[in-house]
C-alpha cells in the first residue's frame, strides 16, 4: 500500500501534525498492530472502511471518525480497497477543533456525524477533491478558518513542561514539578490530562517507549542498554512495558524491524 505525508500550513503546524494519505488493495488482509503514537487522527474512508476488534467482536470502523490517543497497542485489518486521508492532531487543538477536551477522546472512536463544526463539509471535500496537492490545499484553507491567533499560547506552559519532564527523565514526576511548575501540582495533573488525554505518568511511559522504538531501529544497542538509555530501571521491566505497548516483546520486535512499516502500522504515523 502508498503511503504519504504532507505537511500543513506554517501557520497549522502547532495543531496538525500533517496529513496522511493511504491507498492500495491488501493482499490477504490480515489485523495488523499498531503502537500508540501521541496524537488524534481524523479519519475519512473515501474507500471500504477497515476492520478493527471491539468487545470481543469485529466491527467495521465508521466512515469518517476521530480516533484519541491510545496506551496499549490495537490491531486493525485494512479493506481489499482502502483509500484513507487522514489528519493528524496535536492533542492540544481538539478543544479548539471539536469543542472537545483531548481526554475525551482518549481510547475512543468517535463518529464525525456526532461532532459539531462543520465537519460534513470537510467529507465532501476530500470525496469531491482527488488531487493530492489540491486537496492539501483545501484541507488548509478548512483548518485555518478554525484557528485563531490567540489559541497559539494557550498552552504553551504545558508543552514546555512536557518537553522539561523529559529531558529530567531521571526525576520523579513530582520533584520534577517541584522544581519547573511552582503552582499546585494537583491542578498541573488535571489540566496536563485534559489537554493531552493522558496522566503524565502515562505520557512519560509512552513517550519513553517511543524513545526506546527509535533507538531499536536506528541502533545496535544491547536491549538492556537501550532499556537504562530511556529510563527503564530494569530489562524485565522494560520488556513487560514494551510488549504491552507493542503486542510484542523487544527481541521478536528487532527480528522483524527490516518489515517494521508492514506489520507495525502505527510507526507510518510517528
Amino acid at each position: 500500500m502508498k503511503f504519504k505525508k504532507v505537511l500543513p500550513d506554517p501557520i497549522l503546524r502547532e495543531f496538525i501534525r500533517f496529513y496522511w494519505f493511504l491507498e492500495g488493495n491488501a493482499e490477504n488482509p490480515s489485523f495488523r498492530k499498531i503502537m500508540p503514537f501521541g496524537a488524534l487522527d481524523l479519519i475519512i474512508h473515501r474507500g471500504l472502511p477497515m476492520v478493527i476488534e471491539k468487545k470481543g467482536r469485529h466491527v467495521n470502523e465508521p466512515l469518517a471518525f476521530v480516533e484519541g490517543q491510545y496506551l496499549n497497542y490495537h490491531e486493525k485489518m485494512p479493506s481489499a480497497n482502502t483509500d484513507i486521508v487522514g489528519v493528524s492532531i496535536q492533542p492540544w487543538a481538539s478543544k479548539v477543533l471539536f469543542g472537545i477536551p483531548s481526554v475525551e477522546f482518549t481510547g475512543q472512536i468517535v463518529d464525525v456525524r456526532n461532532l459539531s463544526g462543520g465537519y460534513g463539509e470537510l467529507i465532501c471535500l476530500i470525496h469531491k477533491e482527488r488531487g493530492l496537492q489540491n486537496l492539501s490545499k483545501r484541507l488548509d484553507e478548512f483548518f485555518l478558518r478554525k484557528f485563531v491567533h490567540d489559541s497559539y499560547n494557550e498552552y504553551a506552559h504545558l508543552k514546555l513542561f512536557a518537553s522539561v519532564l523529559m529531558k529530567f527523565n531521571e526525576l520523579q514526576i513530582e520533584e520534577v514539578a517541584d522544581k519547573f511548575w511552582g503552582n499546585s501540582f494537583r491542578g498541573l495533573q488535571i489540566q496536563f490530562k485534559e489537554t493531552f488525554g493522558i496522566t503524565l505518568s502515562e505520557f512519560r511511559r509512552k513517550k519513553r517507549l517511543q524513545s526506546a522504538v527509535q533507538l531499536m531501529n536506528n541502533c545496535d544497542h544491547r536491549l538492556t542498554d537501550t532499556a537504562l538509555n530511556v529510563g527503564f530501571y530494569d530489562q524485565a521491566h522494560f520488556t513487560k512495558a514494551f510488549k504491552q505497548f507493542s503486542g510484542l516483546s523487544p527481541r521478536a520486535y528487532l527480528k522483524q524491524s527490516n518489515s517494521v512499516s508492514e506489520t507495525m502500522m502505527g510507526e507510518l504515523f510517528s
